[in-house]
């Protein structure tokens, strides 16, 4: 029965001078965009790409500047406990499709979620910004084609004003062909701003967002109080019979044997 107690003593004393730690958790789906490598070779082709891959986004949430970023947000000291918890617990779980698992562990439930608020706050700032950029770029692309069908049709006008001015045997065939050749061409670009204008605008361009609400755990998941106490208990009973055990058979082997 010391034997026990003395553990189970033990054990309360461990859990009471081990740091506690809190988990937090959240679900995001990670942003994508419509891609135009190249308006005047793509024709009809676009490429609609994440905004970045989830292995990427686990191997940059662990990397000292993603971390150091987060910290410097906190503005917490890099020598802090709960900073140096942050650095080891970083954990991340792709689900289905673009859905990403973010789980981290805190001190205490406050610093947890403020820990996780800025990990958010970092992570889907960069994304967000990332697609802003390529969003733009894919309007400065549409206009550059806006103004190369200004320029033809400012073209074809002066062709057919030529032709008006020009008889010429020689001379009017030319200006024929290289009209419809223009006529040609302004089709195509006007085939061509159609593609590029769905792109810029498209609802393929999504933002990287939270699924569903961070979630911090109220009683510590570190050390787990239930499991210690649980194999604490089981570990003093086993001692306990053990000791019994030897005990009764020393005592056995000790008595006189009885005599016929």
């Amino acid at each position: 029965m010391g034997i026990t107690l003395s553990i189970l003593f033990l054990t309360g004393i461990y859990l009471e001078l081990t740091q506690k730690q809190y988990e937090a958790s959240v679900i995001l789906k990670l942003g994508q965009v419509a891609v135009i490598p190249d308006p005047w070779k793509i024709g009809k082709d676009f490429l609609v790409e994440n905004i970045e891959d989830i292995d990427n986004v686990r191997r940059n949430m662990q990397s000292p500047e993603f971390y150091n970023a987060v910290v410097k947000l906190l503005e917490w000291n890099v020598d802090d406990r709960q900073a140096q918890l942050l650095k080891l617990s970083y954990k991340s779980f792709n689900f289905t499709g673009r859905q990403l698992k973010i789980v981290l562990r805190g001190v205490s439930p406050e610093n947890t979620r403020k820990a996780m608020d800025a990990t958010l706050q970092i992570l889907i700032g960069n994304h967000n910004s990332k697609i802003e950029r390529i969003v733009d770029l894919n309007k400065k692309k549409l206009l550059e084609v806006e103004l190369r069908i200004a320029e033809t049709k400012a073209f074809l006008r002066v062709l057919e004003k030529l032709e008006r001015q020009n008889r010429s045997e020689m001379a009017l065939p030319i200006l024929l062909k290289v009209s419809n050749d223009e006529k040609v061409s302004l089709r195509g670009l006007i085939d061509l701003k159609k593609v590029v204008e769905d792109v810029a605008f498209s609802q393929i361009n999504t933002p990287t967002v939270v699924l569903e609400p961070v979630l911090v755990s109220d009683i510590p998941v570190y050390p787990n109080a239930k499991r210690v106490w649980f194999f604490a208990v089981l570990m003093g009973l086993i001692i306990g019979l053990l000791l019994v055990t030897l005990r009764l058979f020393y005592d056995l082997n000790r008595s006189p044997k009885n005599n016929p």
